[in-house]
């Protein structure tokens, strides 16, 4: 066993490596070279932000990782290389997942069911959130 998780939420993958989200502990750990001499470190946890992680995604360009929290109620990008910040997004509401749409730059941040509107995440260069308002039944 290389890692012991409470509540797994969200895996993300690049080359060599392995990031796991864990929402009870609110920490992301990475798992470098996964599919050789695996070895587990801590990636980020609450010191960079994170509030109940819900979604990870790596950037289109493969040099960042996109967290989605829903307790703070936002989007970071942190450099893998260095874990730097390189981006801090805040939202108006709370994402539920991070699933990207497509190999494009575009996520969605929630179901939009229940009535309400479906978010959408941009992770460009320049972090933006849209959104489709939920349709009327007339």
């Amino acid at each position: 066993m290389l890692l012991r998780t409470a509540h797994p939420v969200a895996l993300g993958f690049s080359n060599r490596d392995l990031f796991v989200a864990d929402q009870d502990s609110n920490q992301v750990w990475t798992i470098g070279d996964y599919a050789g001499d695996a070895t587990p470190m801590l990636f980020a946890d609450e010191r960079a932000g994170l509030s109940t992680p819900v979604g990870l995604r790596l950037s289109v360009s493969g040099r960042s990782l996109l967290i989605a929290s829903a307790g703070s109620r936002s989007v970071d990008s942190l450099e893998i290389s260095t874990r730097a910040s390189l981006g801090h997004l805040d939202l108006d509401f709370a994402p539920s997942r991070m699933e990207g749409v497509g190999s494009g730059a575009l996520a969605f941040l929630n179901s939009g069911s229940g009535g309400e509107p479906l978010y959408l995440l941009n992770a460009g260069d320049a972090l933006a959130v849209y959104f489709v308002p939920a349709g009327s039944e007339e």
